[in-house]
């Protein structure tokens, strides 16, 4: 489940990344995100939706970081639950190392999530920098175009509803089959 304080509505931010966990999907560098921003924002939650080979490294790396009360990894949950946690978060966090499609960055956006990912093919092609979410190159990037949102309410708002507008034009079932 969510930590405490993110299941009540409105007292805190959920910075959300989803996908299993594997070395590409870059959990660590997510860890690392996290533990910057606790710091920074006391009222920040984190949450991991999925499960993989990298989950119990992952729940330990949390709990030598003293994030245990913060930072929530969900394991293995059904689609409908899947979804209903991200529809619950307030950023999107994709900072994969390398990708190929990444759905899931279509599924932030069609909940009107704002998305901050790698920059790399596939998320390049998803994530308009500045627009529908953030590009980052590094993990200083990372943790800068996160804060940004973490301190901007009526960003997250903007980048999150052109990112819904840019997937209802662009990435339609009758866009993608038209010849």
């Amino acid at each position: 489940p969510l930590p405490a304080a993110a299941q009540k509505e409105g007292t805190s931010i959920t910075v959300s990344a989803l996908g299993r966990l594997t070395y590409a999907r870059n959990p660590e560098a997510f860890a690392r995100l996290a533990q910057k921003l606790a710091a920074k924002y006391p009222s920040v939650e984190f949450l991991w939706i999925g499960t993989g080979e990298l989950e119990d490294p992952l729940r330990s790396l949390i709990s030598k970081s003293g994030l245990k009360k913060r930072f929530a990894v969900t394991g293995h949950i059904d689609r409908k639950e899947v979804l209903d946690r991200l529809a619950r978060t307030d950023i999107f966090v994709h900072f994969s190392r390398w990708e190929g499609s990444p759905t899931v960055i279509l599924e932030a956006m069609f909940f009107g999530k704002p998305v901050v990912a790698s920059r790399i093919p596939g998320n390049e092609d998803l994530v308009i920098d500045g627009s529908t979410g953030f590009l980052a190159a590094d993990e200083a990037e990372l943790e800068s175009a996160t804060s940004r949102l973490i301190e901007s309410e009526s960003l997250r708002r903007s980048l999150g509803e052109n990112g819904r507008r840019r997937l209802n034009e662009e990435f339609s079932l009758q866009k993608s089959v038209a010849a």
